[in-house]
């Protein structure tokens, strides 16, 4: 882990894969230690977000070719989760 609590995901096998096309489909990834969204060759991702939520990173992402969102580490303050449900579904 670095120094911001955050996992350096260069070593994990999902982010070691230099295929361009997984990484611009890559939308989401999560294992014990972090939850990403938008992956890069780098090991970096558009949105990472540690084990308890409370610290994140972001970087441009080859996907989604998006600034960053608040520089490159930051502490979380809240997170909101939603649920789209098909009408459907009810």
């Amino acid at each position: 882990k670095s120094e911001d609590g955050l996992e350096d995901a260069s070593n994990h096998s999902e982010h070691s894969n230099n295929n361009t096309t997984a990484l611009l489909e890559q939308f989401q990834v999560s294992t014990a230690n972090y939850i990403s969204m938008g992956g890069n060759s780098n090991g970096t991702s558009g949105l990472r977000l540690n084990e308890d939520l409370t610290k994140g990173e972001s970087s441009p992402a080859a996907g989604f070719d998006n600034e960053p969102l608040a520089g490159d580490f930051f502490e979380v303050g809240l997170v909101e989760v939603y649920q789209l449900v098909r009408e459907i579904d009810g």
